[in-house]
């Protein structure tokens, strides 16, 4: 008789893990009227951060579908951008430009923020949290999430507690940041990557 492969509780905890995180995403995929709107926030975004001289890569799936899809991956459900901390002041301060598209900066603590269209509907509640705060969220969404150079490592991190926390080896390099950008198609868009 053949032995059966144990399973541990870390191991049925990753699985539940990963069953809903599979189902959460089925349940978020967006419709043809948010994926307009996602593209809508992209091309506002980009073109402020361009008029202000506020620079950001694409990053995470965003990046992925770019380079696989040429643009946004049929499952995936927002929109990232890599921008840097001491930015972040500066795009606060563009509220009333993205205001004027109908659009919304949310500060998301723990991230970053998030541009959204105002009339967006908002995400349950509970739903973003960093085990202390919770917060509003709407969607579809672009996160604009922190990045700060960190002169121990040697390299860009997340810069904010949460996302840090989550994601603690993402990270780009000072040729990744200071090297000039490239425009790559996304969609009808092209947006800065490194």
């Amino acid at each position: 008789m053949e032995n059966p492969i144990a399973i541990t509780d870390a191991d049925r905890k990753l699985l539940t893990y990963y069953a809903n995180m599979r189902s959460r995403l089925e349940k978020e995929k967006l419709n043809d009227i948010e994926v307009d709107k996602l593209y809508d926030i992209i091309e506002v975004t980009g073109g402020l951060f361009d008029k202000h001289g506020i620079r950001y890569t694409i990053e995470g799936g965003t990046l992925l579908g770019a380079v696989r899809n040429g643009g946004l991956i049929e499952h995936d459900n927002d929109a990232d951008f890599d921008v840097l901390q001491d930015d972040l002041d500066k795009i606060k301060a563009l509220r009333s430009n993205f205001a004027e598209y109908g659009l919304e900066i949310i500060d998301i603590p723990g991230w970053g923020l998030q541009v959204t269209h105002i009339d967006n509907p908002c995400l349950a509640p509970g739903l973003w949290t960093d085990g202390v705060t919770e917060w509003t969220s709407k969607w579809p969404f672009l996160d604009l999430i922190a990045i700060r150079w960190d002169a121990i490592e040697q390299q860009y991190i997340l810069a904010q507690n949460v996302a840090y926390h989550d994601y603690p080896e993402y990270h780009l390099t000072r040729s990744d940041w200071e090297n000039p950008f490239e425009k790559i198609p996304f969609g009808h868009l092209m947006l800065w990557a490194i």
